[in-house]
């Protein structure tokens, strides 16, 4: 499942300054083109829940392969090797494969709850590999952002631009896993900003405080937006390369949708004073498949609290 469990005592670890317990953990997938996916099956028990899979053309055990070598299953090391895989969420146990019948063509999962009562209303999780042609992409987000103050130091030097291109000042770059406030003139300003490696990582931000004394509560999470770009050479071709994501706050009642799509929450004319939390997305991936000709994608995002 990919899950690392601490021991509570864990969460009482604080140092000098009163910051919790930082891991850092490393891994390595078995394979990235295993898909997994979340469904709560029906909860009758007269009738058998199925499970629609995001994509079709699920590989079959024995299934000859472009390379003309045969299907050994989702990981070949396993002493019952299996080509779709079903756990249930609630138990962490694996389903029986007896339990449950695959539609390989249509993507389909169909769970026998006559047999196994327990499976009505159950929540799974079901892995497998498709054929043709798709990607998955993983954007992990930290689980919680730490604040870091704006200094002057933070500046770095403007680099040097593409041919035909205007110079680009230096701008405030936060490290990784923490966020400032933006500052204009020495004043707090109305975004925030983060790495430029987070752009695309989805945030919820918490308690904001205006610069009139008022708490703002933003009910969105936010997508880090692109920040000012400056040009690198990769190739023989100019790249442009985000320096910082930033999220803006400004609700703007003639332009109200910020770039994120999402309403903003500070009043025109008040500036951020605190923000009590920032949270990262536990999961956003999104999965690209063709079909024919046209090509789909769908987006999955999980918000779980900080959670890793």
């Amino acid at each position: 499942m990919g899950v690392v469990a601490f021991n509570p005592q864990a969460a009482k670890i604080k140092d000098v300054n009163g910051n919790p317990l930082v891991a850092t953990v490393n891994y390595s997938a078995t394979d990235w083109h295993i898909i997994h996916e979340d469904r709560t099956l029906g909860s009758s028990t007269d009738q058998s829940p199925t499970a629609r899979l995001t994509l079709h053309n699920i590989y079959q055990l024995g299934q000859a392969l472009s390379n003309n070598t045969i299907y050994p299953g989702l990981v070949p090391s396993m002493t019952t090797p299996v080509d779709v895989y079903a756990i249930d969420l609630n138990t962490g146990a694996p389903i029986p494969g007896g339990d449950y019948t695959t539609d390989y063509g249509a993507g389909v999962v169909t769970f026998n709850t006559t047999k196994d009562a327990q499976l009505a209303g159950a929540h799974v999780r079901i892995f497998y590999k498709a054929m043709g042609d798709w990607g998955l992409a993983v954007v992990k987000a930290p689980a919680v952002y730490v604040q870091k103050a704006f200094e002057t130091g933070d500046q770095v030097p403007p680099d040097p631009p593409a041919t035909g291109q205007a110079s680009i000042n230096g701008q405030a770059i936060p490290p990784v896993g923490n966020y400032e406030i933006m500052q204009a003139n020495g004043a707090n300003g109305t975004k925030l900003l983060f790495p430029g490696t987070d752009v695309g990582k989805v945030v919820h931000i918490g308690g904001v405080v205006g610069s009139n004394g008022q708490i703002y509560t933003d009910a969105n999470t936010r997508v880090i937006q692109p920040g000012p770009s400056y040009r690198i050479v990769m190739n023989g071709n100019d790249v442009a390369v985000s320096q910082y994501g930033m999220v803006n706050l400004t609700y703007d009642p003639n332009d109200p949708t910020n770039s994120d799509g999402y309403l903003g929450v500070l009043p025109q004319g008040i500036n951020i004073t605190s923000v009590s939390s920032v949270i990262g997305a536990s999961l956003s991936a999104r999965v690209i498949w063709k079909v024919r000709t046209a090509w789909k994608s769908r987006e999955i995002t999980d918000i779980s609290g900080g959670s890793t």
